[in-house]
C-alpha cells in the first residue's frame, strides 16, 4: 500500500535509496558516483528542504520511496527508488500516480542523462524531456545542484508545465508515440521529429573499430558495418577502422566517441580497453577490469557465485591438468568450452566418456585453457541488458543439438521466441539476475546475459558477453526492437551513454 513516510522510516528511505542506486554505478560519470550514494546527512538536509517522501509497504517492509518538493510555482519529483528485489511490479507507477494527484502544480523531474532505464519510466507515463537549453534554464532555477551534475542531466515534463519539449523522439517507451497517454495528457505525431532524429546538441565524430584479430572477426566487421551506416544516419561523423595489437593506428584518428564493435579476444577482452583508458579516449561499452572478467568465462561463474547467483558446476583444465581428469570434478554429460572465446567458438557437447577424453584432448591443444562445465538440460533464455535495466527476454531454440555458431550467425531455422512462454515469476526472476550478473561483475552500457532454465536446478547463468552483435541475427537489437527501441536510437542510446562518462 501506499502511505507518506514518518520519522521512524528514515532508515529505510535511506537503505532504498543506496541499494537502488548501485543501477548507476559505472552507468553515470565516475566523477558524480559515490558509495553510500546519498549519505543520512545528505538525506536529512533533503528532507529539511521540503522533500516529502510517500513509500510503497509489502507486508511491514517499506520496499519502494518517492519524494515531491514544492519549489515556487512548481513540483518536483525526487529521489524516486525501488528495493532491487522488487522492480519491475509497478511500484514506481503506482507512487508517481499518487504523487500527481497531490498536486496541481506543473511537474517536473530531473534525472541523469545515462540513467535511460529512469526516462524510459517517465516517458511511459506522459512526461517529455524538454530542450537542453531549456534544461539548463530549468535545473540553475528549480534545484540545487553543481554545474557538473546541470551538464549530465536532463529534465523531463507534463506538458502543463509550460516548458518548451525536446523536438527530439527517444524512442524509450515500447508503445507507439500517439499513444503516449499520462492522465489526460497525449502526445501527438505532431510534436516529434522522425525516428533517428539526434538528442544530442551537437554532432560527434564517432570511430567505428570493426574487424580484429579474433575468430570472431567476420561478425564483427559484419556488426560494425550495421553500426556505422546507423551513426552516419544519425548526422554525425564516422570514422570506420580495423584494429588489432599491434595496429593502433584507428585510436590516433580525432573522435569524440569510440564504439568498439569487436568481439573476442583483444577487443572485448579488456586489452583495448585498457589502451583506450589509459589514452583518456571516451568509449562505449563496459571498462578494462569488468571486459577482462567477463570475458573470462570461469572469472566470471566465480564472481557470480561468490555474489550467490546460480551457475552450473565446472572445473578448469590446462595442458598442465588433463592427465588428472576433469571427469573427477565434472563427469560427462558435460560441456567443454574455451575459456575467452565467444559465439559458441570450439564448444563441444559431450554424452559419454569416450567422447569427452577425445574432445578434451583437443580442445586444450587448441585453446591452451578450457572450462568443463556440467550439462544443464532446458529451455535457453537470452536477456539484453541497456544502461542498467533488462530487455524482454528472448527464448533461443535451435534446430541444432545447442545453440552453436552456425545456429547464431549461419542458419535461418533457429527460432527467437520474443513472447516466450515463461511464468510470470521465472520471467521476472531471470530478469533480476541478468541485472546482478551485469552488475556484479561492473558492467556498464550493454550486455547480453545468457541462461539456461534447467528442468531440476532452474534459472542457472551461463555466461555474458560484453559486446553483443550487431548482425541482422543478433539477439540485443531484436530484444531492444520488442521494447520499441528501433536499431539506429539502440545505437544513439550507446553513444549517449560513452558520452555522459567524458
Amino acid at each position: 500500500m501506499i502511505r507518506p513516510c514518518t520519522d521512524a522510516d528514515f532508515g529505510a528511505i535511506c537503505e532504498i535509496i543506496n541499494d537502488a542506486a548501485r543501477a548507476y554505478c559505472g552507468v553515470i560519470p565516475a566523477d558524480c558516483w559515490h558509495d553510500p550514494y546519498m549519505s543520512r546527512e545528505a538525506a536529512k538536509r533533503e528532507i529539511a528542504s521540503g522533500v516529502r517522501f510517500w513509500g510503497w509497504e509489502e507486508g511491514s517492509e517499506l520496499v519502494g520511496v518517492m519524494g515531491i518538493q514544492n519549489v515556487r510555482d512548481v513540483a518536483l519529483i525526487r529521489h524516486a527508488y525501488v528495493r532491487t528485489a522488487n522492480r519491475n511490479t509497478g511500484i514506481g507507477g503506482k507512487l508517481l500516480g499518487e504523487l500527481r494527484n497531490l498536486t496541481t502544480r506543473p511537474i517536473l523531474i530531473g534525472t541523469w542523462a545515462a540513467a535511460t532505464w529512469a526516462i524510459r519510466f517517465y516517458e511511459r507515463h506522459g512526461f517529455r524531456m524538454v530542450t537542453p537549453e531549456e534544461k539548463n534554464r530549468l535545473l540553475r532555477e528549480y534545484w540545487s545542484i553543481s554545474e557538473r551534475q546541470i551538464e549530465t542531466s536532463v529534465v523531463l515534463a507534463e506538458e502543463r508545465a509550460g516548458v518548451t519539449p525536446s523536438p527530439y523522439p527517444s524512442e524509450f517507451s515500447p508503445i507507439r508515440m500517439d499513444e503516449r497517454r499520462g492522465g489526460d495528457i497525449v502526445i501527438s505525431e505532431e510534436q516529434i521529429m522522425p525516428v533517428g532524429a539526434n538528442v544530442s546538441s551537437r554532432k560527434w565524430r564517432v570511430t567505428v573499430l570493426r574487424g580484429g584479430p579474433s575468430a570472431e572477426r567476420e561478425v564483427s566487421l559484419a556488426s560494425g558495418r550495421a553500426v556505422a551506416a546507423a551513426i552516419r544516419s544519425l548526422g554525425h561523423t564516422v570514422t570506420e577502422a580495423d584494429i588489432a595489437a599491434d595496429n593502433l593506428a584507428a585510436l590516433d584518428v580525432p573522435a569524440d566517441i569510440v564504439f568498439p564493435v569487436l568481439h573476442g579476444r583483444f577487443g572485448e577482452d579488456g586489452q583495448l580497453q585498457a589502451i583506450m583508458e589509459q589514452r583518456g579516449l571516451c568509449f562505449v561499452g563496459s571498462g578494462a577490469e569488468a571486459s577482462r572478467v567477463s570475458i573470462a568465462k570461469d572469472a566470471a561463474k566465480t564472481k557470480w557465485r561468490e555474489a550467490g547467483l546460480p551457475t552450473a558446476p565446472w572445473t578448469v583444465v590446462t595442458r598442465d591438468s588433463l592427465t588428472a581428469t576433469a571427469s573427477h570434478v565434472v563427469a560427462p554429460p558435460c560441456v567443454i568450452k574455451p575459456i575467452a572465446e565467444g559465439s559458441s567458438i570450439g564448444v563441444t557437447v559431450c554424452d559419454s566418456v569416450e567422447m569427452f577424453e577425445v574432445v578434451l584432448a583437443k580442445a586444450v591443444a587448441d585453446f591452451g585453457r578450457v572450462m568443463v562445465e556440467q550439462r544443464l538440460r532446458g529451455e535457453e533464455l537470452t536477456v539484453g541488458v541497456l544502461g542498467a535495466e533488462p530487455l524482454p527476454i528472448i527464448q533461443v531454440r535451435p534446430t541444432t543439438e545447442f545453440y552453436d555458431y552456425d545456429a547464431k550467425y549461419q542458419r535461418d531455422d533457429t527460432a527467437y521466441l520474443l513472447n516466450p512462454d515463461i511464468d510470470s515469476a521465472v520471467y521476472r526472476e531471470v530478469q533480476e539476475m541478468a541485472i546482478k550478473a551485469f552488475q556484479v561483475l561492473g558492467c556498464r552500457d550493454c550486455a547480453r546475459v545468457d541462461f539456461i532454465v534447467d528442468e531440476h536446478a532452474g534459472p542457472q547463468l551461463l555466461e555474458i558477453n560484453t559486446m553483443p552483435g550487431f548482425t541482422d541475427h543478433s539477439l540485443l537489437p531484436k530484444a531492444a526492437a520488442h521494447a520499441g527501441i528501433a536499431f539506429g536510437r539502440l545505437v544513439e542510446m550507446l553513444l549517449e551513454m560513452a558520452w555522459a562518462r567524458r
